[in-house]
């Protein structure tokens, strides 16, 4: 009677150590991929007036309006995700006051050629230089940002939040 041989203890870490390296890079491409596609926190491909049309999904503009029951006509970005302002900001003053924690959860919009739908006053838009030196789009003079808590196009889960974060609507903004 032959016993049956015993596992390489080298052979079953090797398998094990590559399953996880497999895991992980596949965690890595997913994350990229989603913050990469537009879907995620990033800068959206825009048009500008006069450029070269490739497709008909290149035809959303940047901002566009939404409508919800609760709240009326509001801007979205060019996939229909939420833009929200803080009244912690001070509008006209160039600066944004979300930074650290408060910019985990509040990413600030920016589109670096910024077309609008029709009805939407685009001298109304404007781009500030945050203090990491990145940009962000404002609206009215307000930095826009989107809202992590939000998890499709159209949601407002925001709305409201710490009584300082609200959906940015047109025509007039409302905020209290």
């Amino acid at each position: 009677m032959e016993l049956p041989e015993t596992p390489n203890y080298n052979k079953i870490m090797l398998m094990s150590f590559s399953v996880v390296v497999v895991a992980v890079v596949v965690l890595w491409v997913y994350a990229f991929a989603w913050t990469s596609s537009g879907t995620g926190y990033s800068q959206y491909r825009t048009i500008t007036i006069g450029q070269n049309i490739s497709s008909p999904a290149q035809l959303s503009p940047a901002v566009s309006i939404a409508y919800n029951t609760t709240v009326g006509s509001y801007l979205v970005n060019s996939t229909g995700w939420t833009l929200y302002l803080y009244t912690n900001d001070k509008p006209n003053s160039g600066t944004s006051a979300c930074y650290g924690i408060c910019a985990t959860f509040w990413k600030p919009f920016y589109a670096a050629s910024l077309t609008v739908q029709s009805g939407i006053n685009a001298s109304a838009f404007g781009t500030i230089t945050r203090t990491d030196g990145s940009k962000q789009t404002t609206y009215m003079g307000w930095p826009l940002y989107y809202y992590l808590g939000d998890k499709a196009a159209g949601e407002i889960s925001g709305q409201g939040s710490d009584g300082s974060w609200f959906v940015v609507t047109v025509p007039t903004l409302r905020y209290t």
